[in-house]
């Protein structure tokens, strides 16, 4: 192929994050329908329980494709709940607040998900996913520097 390993990691990274937002948001949207008499726990309440479902998913997907972890999944795991912790209060605060200002819920999930990716990659690489496991023993010698095309 004619992508760079480290271009292919980032575009795996990517395809994880589309597929966690696609459900985050698919399920965010079910849930402010299903809560809307429930006034101003409408949204994040929608967005709490979407998120934990979504980040199950997220998790998953980049334990085993992205970052390939041979970490056992309670230990790896509870590094990436730490994070999405952190995230989802950061997250569930910064739609709350674009919501009370007046954007549009939907407008500001969006908005919200943007500004929260590149820290999402940059902790899931340096702190919870630290090595990824080579597929073989040719990507095991062409992985120290990640330059290597296929």
């Amino acid at each position: 192929m004619f992508l760079k390993r480290r271009h292919q990691y980032i575009l795996k990274f990517a395809a994880s994050s589309m597929i966690g937002f696609v459900a985050d948001y698919a399920l965010y949207g079910l849930f402010v329908v299903l809560t809307k008499g429930f006034g101003g726990l409408s949204v994040p309440l929608s967005n709490v329980v979407a998120r934990v479902l979504s980040a199950t998913l997220n998790f998953w997907i980049n334990k085993r494709f992205v970052f390939r972890s041979e970490d056992q999944a309670l230990k790896a795991g509870a590094k990436y709940a730490l994070l999405a912790t952190c995230v989802l209060a950061g997250n569930t605060a910064l739609l709350s607040v674009l919501v009370r200002l007046g954007m549009d819920k939907y407008a500001a999930k969006l908005l919200t998900e943007v500004s929260f990716f590149l820290t999402s990659w940059f902790v899931q690489k340096v702190f919870v996913f630290k090595k990824r496991a080579p597929v073989d023993p040719e990507d095991a010698a062409e992985r120290p520097d990640d330059t290597a095309e296929e």
